[in-house]
């Protein structure tokens, strides 16, 4: 992966490693604009998932959303963030999968 490309694009941009139904589990790569707009470091969000930075109310919607991905290979659907700080970040997220290093993403 071209380090600088990946990092010059200004929106967040999250790479997640998934179980076989489709469920994430934590994030193999993260950009900088996804550091900075979150608070947190590179290390500390490839420590994480996405149920980490989600309210309960969005992770009540995981099935919908992950029945989408993995039916259609890609989701398009409004969530809110919450930054290292506990600020709310209303974001439209772009998700699709995709084969990495022989494994679905």
């Amino acid at each position: 992966m071209d380090k600088f490309l990946f990092n010059m694009i200004t929106d967040s941009i999250f790479l997640s490693e998934v179980k076989e139904d489709g469920t994430p589990i934590r994030f193999c790569e993260v950009n900088d604009s996804a550091c900075e707009r979150l608070g947190y470091s590179r290390e500390e969000l490839l420590q994480m998932s996405f149920k980490d930075l989600n309210e309960e109310d969005v992770i009540q919607r995981y099935p919908e959303i992950l029945g989408k991905l993995i039916n259609e290979g890609k989701a398009q659907f409004y969530i809110t963030h919450v930054s290292k700080k506990g600020k709310r970040i209303p974001m439209e997220i772009s998700s699709h999968t995709f084969i990495r290093n022989n494994r679905e993403n």
